[in-house]
């Protein structure tokens, strides 16, 4: 029988989304994977000059004012939350949570050698990004099998921010999103798998909570055929 496939967790916290809890939960109940080893992006947020944030605020306001009108009428219709804050700590007795203080430019995350090293000798098989910046450099290979990571959005349509926002906005009929291993290229990493789902069109916020929720479940599922099969499925993806 083929040995579980360590895992390592990317976090900014050890409270995460509802929809990555359900997939944690997967993980520690299957024959297939173990949690080994847990990243903490311990980074002081930094703060943007004055004139960028005010750009970005201008350019954004029609949108925040938008999703603030549509969750008040329509979260509480959107269930389960999907992004409800949820602990990790129950799943992970005994697993190592190391902080890391990443190098920080502009846009981008790189790890110090030292922190690329503990994953190396934690012989971690895959590393699931939930959390830190853009990820650059030596830690883009530190797992035997890389960083997986979601795109929430179809890559070839919508590159941008604000998933599940402009599916709803110009009708398209499906939302979709990328599970994608990282690598040194925005978007041109190894796609693992695309997921396209009926778009919600009555509201962004319950359009959002699908598309999270059934992206998820292709986390646990290509997993399982990385333990099963091997990568060379990947290579086929």
């Amino acid at each position: 029988a083929h040995q579980p496939l360590r895992i390592g967790l990317l976090v900014n916290s050890l409270e995460v989304p509802a929809w990555c809890h359900e997939v944690l939960e997967e993980i520690v109940a299957s024959e297939w994977g173990e949690v080994a080893l847990v990243l903490r992006n311990a980074a002081k947020p930094s703060r943007r000059p004055l004139s960028q944030r005010l750009a970005a605020a201008f350019n954004n306001a029609a949108y925040l004012v938008y999703e603030r009108l549509d969750e008040k009428v329509y979260d509480s219709k959107c269930h389960p939350n999907a992004f409800e804050s949820k602990t990790i700590k129950h799943l992970i007795p005994g697993v190592p949570v190391q902080d890391v203080v990443p190098r920080q430019t502009k846009f981008s995350d790189y790890f110090s050698d030292d922190d690329v090293q503990k994953i190396v000798d934690a012989r971690i098989d895959v590393l699931l990004r939930w959390g830190f910046r853009i990820l650059r450099g030596e830690v883009l290979s530190a797992a035997k099998h890389g960083i997986w990571s979601f795109h929430h959005g179809d890559s070839r349509v919508n590159r941008g921010s604000m998933p599940g926002f402009w599916e709803v906005m110009l009708a398209e009929p499906t939302t979709g999103s990328v599970l994608q291993i990282l690598s040194e290229q925005l978007d041109a990493g190894t796609i693992i798998e695309r997921h396209n789902g009926a778009t919600e069109m009555e509201s962004v916020a319950c359009n959002k909570h699908n598309l999270y929720w059934k992206s998820a479940s292709m986390l646990p599922r290509n997993l399982k055929r990385l333990h099963d099969e091997g990568p060379g499925f990947l290579k086929r993806a």
